[in-house]
């Protein structure tokens, strides 16, 4: 586990990992960093951060509800037809089509139920789709970023009073606990 200034450099490393493995393209690298913040009218503004080359799509859902948050499509494919595109907005998440090589949009006016606790990624690529993050982080904002390769995944975590930490799970469950600063593979409760 990673804290203080040497957790930031592995989290910023981690996320700089896509560049140093483009070079196989047998299972190419995916990094996503997401952020929440509530606003005052009660909704939510994401921010995402991604590197997902042979990726069609990423979908962010709240937890456990599922509620539809935010659905990134690659403007050069047409994975995912308008059916899709449709139901999604039309259940609340938005809908960005853009460039899946490298991304940076941000969306507000989503809603996210209170009793939400988690995030969850699904990355639709090449060899299917992959549960990238099934994030525990709370019911109000929240920042990580998960970076995968060939199933390993290193999560990070940002809280204000607690600055950057990491992990190296097996797999894409994750546990962000404010106060007293620690981060966890799998989901605990937090104290």
């Amino acid at each position: 586990m990673g804290k203080g200034p040497v957790g930031l450099a592995l989290c910023w490393l981690a996320c700089g990992l896509p560049a140093v493995f483009a070079q196989d393209p047998a299972s190419p690298p995916l990094s996503v960093r997401l952020a929440g913040v509530p606003k005052a009218d009660g909704s939510l503004e994401v921010t995402l951060y991604a590197t997902a080359p042979g990726c069609r799509y990423l979908k962010v859902r709240s937890a456990p509800s599922g509620t539809p948050l935010l659905l990134l499509v690659d403007h050069g494919t047409h994975s995912l037809g308008q059916e899709e595109r449709q139901a999604w907005t039309k259940a609340g998440g938005a809908v960005v089509a853009t460039n899946l090589e490298e991304t940076a949009p941000r969306v507000g006016g989503l809603e996210r139920p209170a009793s939400d606790s988690r995030v969850v990624v699904m990355a639709g690529c090449d060899g299917g789709e992959l549960l990238l993050a099934d994030a525990h982080v709370g019911s109000s904002g929240f920042s990580f970023s998960v970076n995968w390769r060939e199933g390993r995944f290193t999560h990070c975590c940002e809280n204000p009073p607690c600055g950057y930490r990491y992990v190296d799970c097996s797999g894409p469950a994750f546990t962000c606990c404010g106060p007293p600063c620690e981060i966890s593979c799998g989901h605990v409760n937090c104290p």
